[in-house]
């Protein structure tokens, strides 16, 4: 369902996470993440995919929130769009 948009198809699907926010993001939005870890992190319109490929809670990983949003793992997100459309 919603792996058309995920930057991440190869990605474990717990261990690819979206940031959903309100508001659309400024282009500039994650120049303050510092990235040294092995997440890679794609940002969309109102919407952040992140690769987490050692699992999220083993992440260094801070992407400061100054706008409101809320974050899944892709199954999670697969579940919940399964549910709207039945």
């Amino acid at each position: 369902m919603f792996e058309k948009s995920n930057p991440f198809p190869d990605g474990i699907p717990s261990q690819v996470g979206v940031m959903f926010f309100v508001d659309p993001l400024p282009e500039d939005f994650l120049e303050g993440v510092n990235l040294t870890g092995p997440e890679e992190v794609v940002l969309r319109e109102r919407e952040i995919f992140i690769h987490y490929p050692n699992g999220m809670g083993r992440s260094k990983l801070k992407i400061p929130l100054s706008h409101k949003g809320t974050v899944r793992n892709i199954s999670t997100v697969n579940k919940l769009l399964a549910l709207t459309i039945s």
